[in-house]
């Protein structure tokens, strides 16, 4: 028997994780201390900070990349706050608010139970209004989107179904199973309410449901049943959905396929596309497993994507066609958040940590030959697993900013937000 397994039967295996990252992290610290390094650095000067969002006593932190969390007049960011020693929505209500950039002061909104540590309520600013903000919640027995006006900080309309994405004019929107996710990839959905199909591989009646908005109605519109069937062997797995993306226009979405066996650490997935003219949806990458996505335009998405073989790469789709096209970027080569900087040429995205638990910036274009790494940020060794904190890059104000979540401080979540240097963003 191994010295790990021996180690693990006499602490006990979440005891020894415990130690071993209070250990690895310290021993970061003693690095950078002895390099005389910042645990934050700005490479260049393609960004500068310009504010960081923290408090001692809280996590402060955004969400997922996909999502904009500036207003549009660049005063105000959206954000979620939570305890410092918080773990999970069941027994923690999260206070959703935002950050005044001038005087940086938080005002609090609202509060929800349905929030998560990677993607947090999904909390954003409503696309037809303004002064109004939406997040999922916990109403009664069930989750609900709640829209709320950051003036009277009152309730203006509750969805009774939680929101993953909206349309751009707001009529529609999709939703999903978020206790079945939570329990499928925690982390990523919530764990209120007990996930009902639990003993179910691929129900013929959960799946991706597309909400009227004004009448406040669901449809079934894609079922794991069907998603199942088309996979070999599919009734051996265990299906669910994650990662919903509306096209700007609101013509095309896609959303992940994941399928699993239960108590196995390798999964698969189909990437598809859902056409809402057409009400139908087609798969555009089934074989390499697909991870993360930015839309480029309205018909092109950029995905980052992982071979059997375990090498990673970054590759564009056309969603009308299925025509894909790897990059071929130097230094490119592991995976990352990317998103479009602005209308021009350049993308931004972000690594894991990487040696001496650094998470990196990364700048480059589409058509380039090379990556630039723009900026480093420790990231904290005993923050793991669901409670992991990817950086996670969003662009705000057309491409002039870009905020991140780190715990570079150690111990707690903190935005940081960049400003932007670069000629072609001004």
């Amino acid at each position: 028997m191994s010295v790990k397994k021996v180690l693990k039967q006499i602490v006990g295996e979440k005891r020894l994780s415990n130690l071993k990252g209070e250990v690895c992290h310290y021993s970061c610290l003693l690095f950078f201390a002895l390099k005389q390094k910042a645990r934050m650095t700005c490479v260049g000067n393609q960004i500068q900070v310009k504010c960081e969002l923290s408090s001692p006593a809280y996590h402060i932190y955004r969400g997922y990349y996909d999502l904009r969390y500036m207003d549009s007049k660049g005063e105000l960011f959206l954000c979620h706050r939570l305890p410092v020693k918080a773990h999970t929505n069941r027994d923690t209500k999260c206070e959703i608010g935002y950050y005044d950039l001038k005087k940086l002061e938080f005002t609090k909104l609202a509060e929800t139970n349905a929030w998560c540590w990677q993607q947090g309520s999904r909390l954003r600013w409503y696309p037809e209004n303004a002064k109004w903000v939406m997040f999922n919640d916990v109403s009664d027995d069930s989750y609900c989107t709640r829209i709320v006006d950051i003036e009277t900080k009152k309730d203006v309309k509750k969805i009774d179904y939680p929101i993953y994405d909206i349309s751009s004019d707001c009529k529609w929107g999709i939703s999903l199973n978020y206790s079945r996710l939570q329990r499928l990839r925690p982390g990523y959905g919530y764990n209120y309410f007990e996930d009902k199909t639990m003993n179910q591989n691929a129900p013929s009646d959960d799946g991706l449901y597309l909400i009227d908005i004004e009448n406040n109605k669901p449809t079934l519109i894609v079922s794991l049943k069907k998603l199942a069937d088309k996979i070999n062997n599919g009734s051996q797995y265990v299906h669910y959905l994650n990662h919903v993306s509306i096209a700007p226009d609101s013509n095309h979405f896609i959303f992940f396929h994941i399928y699993t066996k239960i108590g196995e650490k390798r999964w698969g997935t189909v990437l598809y596309v859902y056409s809402v003219k057409d009400s139908a949806y087609y798969a555009i990458e089934k074989v390499d497993r697909v991870s993360h996505y930015c839309w480029i335009d309205n018909e092109n998405m950029m995905v980052t994507c992982h071979r059997e073989d375990g090498s990673e790469y970054y590759a564009t789709y056309n969603v009308l066609n299925g025509e894909k096209r790897i990059l071929d970027i130097d230094g490119l080569g592991v995976d990352g958040h990317p998103n479009r900087l602005g209308e021009g040429e350049l993308f931004i995205t972000d690594t894991y940590p990487q040696q001496k638990s650094i998470q990196y910036i990364e700048l480059f274009k589409e058509f380039s030959t090379k990556v630039t790494k723009i900026a480093e940020l420790y990231h904290d060794y005993r923050m793991r697993g669901e409670q992991r904190c990817d950086l996670h890059p969003s662009v705000e104000d057309d491409g002039r900013y870009v905020a991140v979540d780190t715990t570079y401080h150690g111990g707690r979540r903190s935005i940081v937000i960049f400003k932007n240097s670069m000629e072609e963003i001004k």
